[in-house]
């Protein structure tokens, strides 16, 4: 009968949660279209300069084929690249925050006066029992 409780208790955070995941995966994929307008925009001006310089699209064709081909190949690492470091950069606070924390635990100090503990007893092992 406590499930509205802990419903209560943990509705605000799972909220929260939800709502930074989600902008985390639409600022991962937004330069995506960024960088294919860019990508294409700048193929675009690559063919009126050439044209321009050369004279002749046919000229210039075998050129603009191979940075095409080549920016097409790249996109997907670079968009890779891109995703991993947002991603980094979502969870930074949170493993600030655990390194903060780790930082902060005191050392353990054992006390090597204290007694160990003896064992008395023989201990056998076999398929159908133990015997201790």
């Amino acid at each position: 009968g406590l499930e509205q409780t802990y419903v209560k208790l943990f509705s605000n955070y799972a909220r929260n949660f939800a709502r930074t995941q989600a902008s985390s995966e639409v600022i991962a994929q937004l330069p995506r279209f960024i960088l294919e307008a860019i990508a294409f925009g700048g193929m675009l001006l690559l063919i009126l300069f050439l044209m321009t310089t050369n004279g002749s699209l046919n000229a210039v064709l075998p050129l603009i084929a191979l940075y095409a081909f080549a920016g097409y190949r790249l996109m997907p690492a670079i968009q890779r690249v891109y995703i991993s470091i947002a991603q980094l950069r979502f969870v930074g606070p949170s493993l600030n925050a655990l390194v903060e924390d780790l930082k902060s635990l005191k050392p353990l100090n054992l006390n090597k006066n204290q007694s160990s503990l003896t064992f008395n007893k023989k201990m056998n092992c076999s398929k159908n029992n133990i015997i201790v």
